[in-house]
């Protein structure tokens, strides 16, 4: 009868598991816990009524028993997982996968045969009042087993991982699971393997429950004993309040470290001295206060559950600190002591301060609002209009009275979409500020761009006030914009795309090549014997001509294709189609024949031809230089011809791309040889009248037995062929020579070098700057990297954070050749540049009106974005004059001086300074 009574107290034990389990949370662990713990009570009853029944009801417990024998090791498993938090990971179809096996146990017990017999020969007997079940193991049963030993050796597995990887304060929680789960196991493999003495009873539900006793205890009541204490630790270690324990004498218990850091900060020196908590334990509060200067006056102790202030100054800025006092009572509401709780209010102070300071400055400045020449609007907090000054009637064309009282949503254009006005409103909402262009209606209709800042007004209780908005109307400023944009983006002369447009168009058409497929064609077009007629009937006839011409070939071309003046009486044409080279030799005859008519101009027939280059990309060239250079030289080419007709790039092309691998070859041979060397062209300045020495750009030379090649015919070939990385290292390397050469001979200016946009793809040449300053740390050279627009046009976020490296070394930056790229002012405004070099193209043209308004206007641009202006190209003394009075600051060109060798510069630089002053103009 003793192991009746072991089932029948295992039995009560497990329906008061089940209890507990019913009154817990309703989490997925404790519904697993639960259905274990009703399997596990289902297996000890059909074990306990084998004790009392009938031998052929016994034999039925005794089968039905396996229906918890089957199905307790998945959901062991599924309840391991859910404690390891590993059950979300699995696939819902995987989890079904885990009751194949005790589904297919349970089915071959039922019918005995399907899908496998589970076992044979089943029948009972008493020994000594204990039922004992004895069968044959046939296939069911050996793979159940297997399967259910296997799934508990998972789940011991999962627990041990669970223990090794918990954190410290979880640790103890899962070893006590995961221990207490293996024993069990353990003792029920040695009771099954008949290692150990062999009760005549099944064990296995028994050490179930057991198993099962030790996850409720490690999860539910484990926590209690050791994970909250712990937790309640660090939770007061980690409170960024500063945290006083006192007891009834009000002396000190603890600190908690924020605390600790308080008093470091703010105390004496004397107080300092106790730098643990240890030697402040058993301190009274008010000795302590004593040596925080600015908190003497604090009356202590307050009235429990009030508050109070004390404001410290450091270096020159006040904190506020909020404390709060609570009393701390025992279980039996004894009281043990108390806490001081400091909570630092500084921001929230100063806050206040700022918002009560702009409150009173608004009444004050109730003139400076009306007065404004900005539209100013206020709002209530449910933004009706309790407010408007006179520019902001005017700006927008409604009365005060009919503005008053309406709604800001007035102004709303269909300009911007919801979204605009959703992330607008968003960001007012929750940085209480907003600022940027917006598009809204006049009263007459009209819609027009303003500059629109609109600020919170709130409560010191946090409650919006008022709305502030503040508009500047940029209707002028837009229009400056898009004619800057006609001026940078196309020909005043006939109204066609310029340069920069055309690279741009040309740029796309590439693009849209590479993914479509088709072709593009590029034609290079000049007019033949252009100078003459300008030179013998004069400019203005020139021009009449261009623009004559301009219209021609514009009715010779395709709708969909692109004509633009690239400058002087050069023309391109950019064609797509799939068969580029029949529509090109098309529109060529059209645009020859077109051309051939006499021009009627002053009552003159002159009649001109027009030499075209054409270039088919993917088959001469896929980029754009390339396609661009092939069409140049084919036209080229065509005026070697005699002019007056078209021709494809050919061959011929392919021999000039020879000679410029020889050339490539010797240029190898010429660094190798050091055959480069730097001429220096002076940069000069207009101060108290005369012009002055103030600095020189080293321009590269090639010095080849003698003769001195220029940079335009090895320098394109470097940049293609890999030598320009060399060549312009070689050029940073020698400058510094030069530099201390220059000092050395009483010479000390600023000397500007070119580089190429390829030293920007890596950071090789900030790393070879940094090794020449460090190298010559003394010279203090003043030297300026000169760039070009090609080098930020793809990536400009990058191309700033490159700069600002090469400026964080003490070196100024220019952009070079302003004007004749993708000129864009919005860069302007990001670039870290310090100097703004006009192209010499617009120099040359300050003939033109149009040219020279436009050169004006940068140089005014840059006076307003802090930039200095440096005119290249000067070449005549009318040309330094213009510049001279429009207050360009430096100017270089042949008018001064051409590029020298670095001697004949020393000997120029020391005769042009003991010149007697040079009067503007002479």
């Amino acid at each position: 009868m003793i192991f009746g009574a072991v089932y029948l107290i295992s039995f009560i034990l497990s329906i008061i598991l089940i209890i507990f389990l019913l009154k817990g949370s309703k989490a997925d662990i404790t519904k697993r816990l639960l259905a274990m713990s009703l399997l596990v009570s289902f297996w000890i009853l059909m074990e306990l009524l084998s004790f009392v029944a009938p031998v052929e009801w016994a034999l039925v417990f005794q089968k039905l028993k396996y229906i918890g024998v089957a199905l307790v090791p998945p959901v062991l498993l599924v309840t391991v997982l859910l404690f390891s938090k590993r059950y979300q990971r699995i696939r819902p179809s995987h989890k079904i996968l885990i009751y194949i096996i005790p589904f297919l146990s349970l089915v071959s017990i039922v019918t005995g045969c399907i899908p496998y017999v589970f076992l044979t020969n089943p029948e009972i007997y008493f020994n000594n009042g204990v039922p004992v079940f004895t069968y044959t193991k046939d296939i069911g049963f050996l793979v159940n087993t297997f399967y259910s030993y296997t799934l508990i050796l998972i789940s011991c597995y999962l627990l041990l991982t669970r223990a090794l990887e918990s954190p410290r304060i979880y640790r103890k929680q899962s070893i006590f699971v995961f221990f207490g789960c293996l024993v069990s196991f353990i003792i029920n493999v040695l009771f099954v393997t008949q290692q150990v003495f062999i009760p005549p009873i099944d064990t296995t539900p028994v050490l179930i429950l057991i198993t099962l006793s030790v996850f409720y205890w490690g999860i539910y009541q484990l926590p209690k004993a050791v994970i909250v204490p712990y937790a309640r630790d660090m939770v007061i270690e980690n409170i960024r309040d500063m945290l006083f324990v006192l007891d009834n004498d009000e002396c000190i218990i603890d600190i908690n470290p924020r605390g600790m850091e308080f008093l470091w900060k703010n105390a004496d020196e004397k107080l300092k001295k106790q730098d643990h908590v240890s030697k402040l334990i058993g301190m009274s509060i008010y000795d302590v206060v004593k040596h925080i200067p600015g908190a003497e006056g604090l009356s202590l102790p307050l009235d429990t559950g009030e508050e109070g202030t004390i404001v410290l100054q450091e270096e020159g800025r006040s904190f506020y600190y909020n404390i709060n006092e609570e009393e701390i009572y025992d279980a039996d509401r004894c009281k043990i002591g108390k806490l001081y709780l400091l909570h630092d209010i500084t921001e929230i102070k100063e806050q206040l301060n700022s918002l009560m300071k702009l409150n009173g400055e608004l009444t004050v400045s109730d003139k400076i609002i009306n007065e404004a020449i900005e539209g100013i609007i206020i709002t209530d907090e449910d933004n009706k209009i309790i407010r408007v000054n006179e520019s902001m009637v005017k700006m927008s064309g409604y009365t005060r009275e009919e503005l008053i009282g309406n709604n800001p949503r007035l102004f709303k254009s269909d300009y911007h979409d919801e979204l605009f006005y959703r992330q607008m409103w968003e960001q007012i909402v929750t940085k209480g500020f907003w600022e940027g262009e917006i598009w809204d209606k006049r009263k007459t209709g009209e819609i027009y761009p303003k500059w629109m800042t609109i600020t919170v007004i709130k409560h010191p209780e946090g409650g919006v006030i008022n709305y502030i908005g503040i508009s500047s109307d940029m209707t002028k400023m837009k229009k400056a914009e898009q004619d800057i944009h006609l001026l940078a983006y196309y020909d005043s002369l006939s109204g066609l795309p310029n340069r920069t447009l055309f690279y741009d168009r040309l740029n796309m058409a590439l693009a849209r090549m590479k993914r479509s497929g088709s072709n593009v064609a590029v034609f290079y077009m000049d007019i033949d014997r252009f100078k003459l007629i300008n030179d013998s009937l004069g400019h203005d006839v020139g021009d009449m001509l261009l623009v004559e011409a301009a219209k021609r070939i514009q009715s010779a071309i395709r709708k969909e294709d692109m004509l633009s003046r690239m400058g002087g009486d050069e023309f391109a044409l950019l064609m797509e189609d799939d068969n580029c080279l029949e529509s090109a030799s098309s529109v060529a005859e059209n645009i020859l024949e077109q051309m051939k008519k006499p021009f009627i101009l002053k009552d003159k027939a002159v009649s001109v031809g027009i030499s075209i280059g054409i270039a088919v990309s993917p088959y001469d060239d896929g980029t754009l230089e390339g396609v661009l250079r092939k069409a140049d030289s084919a036209m080229y080419h065509s005026k070697e011809l005699g002019g007056g007709q078209y021709v494809f790039s050919s061959e011929e092309i392919e021999k000039r791309n020879q000679e410029q691998l020889e050339l490539l070859v010797r240029l190898k041979d010429a660094l190798q040889n050091e055959e480069f060397e730097l001429f220096l062209q002076p940069q000069m300045e207009f101060t108290e009248n005369r012009y002055n020495i103030v600095g020189a750009e080293a321009l590269i030379r090639w010095n080849k037995d003698g003769v001195i090649i220029p940079p335009s015919r090895f320098i394109p070939v470097s940049e293609e062929n890999g030598l320009i990385l060399p060549i312009s290292n070689w050029i940073i390397k020698d400058i510094f020579r030069i530099d201390r050469l220059l000092k050395e001979c009483g010479i000390n200016i600023k000397l500007a070098i070119n580089v190429s946009v390829k030293q920007f793809e890596g950071m090789e040449l900030v790393r070879l700057l940094q090794q020449m300053i460090s190298e010559h740390a003394g010279q203090d050279i003043r030297l300026i990297i000169e760039i070009t627009e090609s080098m930020f046009i793809d990536d400009l976020d990058r191309a700033i954070d490159y700069l600002r490296e090469i400026k964080a070394l003490g070196i100024s930056i220019a952009l070079d050749d302003f004007g004749t790229g993708y000129s864009s002012l919005s860069y302007l405004t990001k670039l870290p540049i310090d100097y703004l070099k006009i192209d010499q193209s617009f120099v040359s043209g300050l003939d033109d009106i149009q040219n020279k308004y436009l050169t004006y206007s940068i140089i005014s641009m840059a006076k307003i974005l802090n930039l200095k202006t440096l005119a290249e190209g000067v070449e005549t003394r009318d040309q330094a004059k213009m510049l001279a009075e429009k207050d360009c600051d430096e100017l270089q060109g042949y008018y001064f001086s051409k590029p020298v060798p670095v001697d004949e510069f020393i000997a120029f630089y020391h005769e042009w300074m003991q010149k007697d002053i040079l009067i503007l103009h002479k």
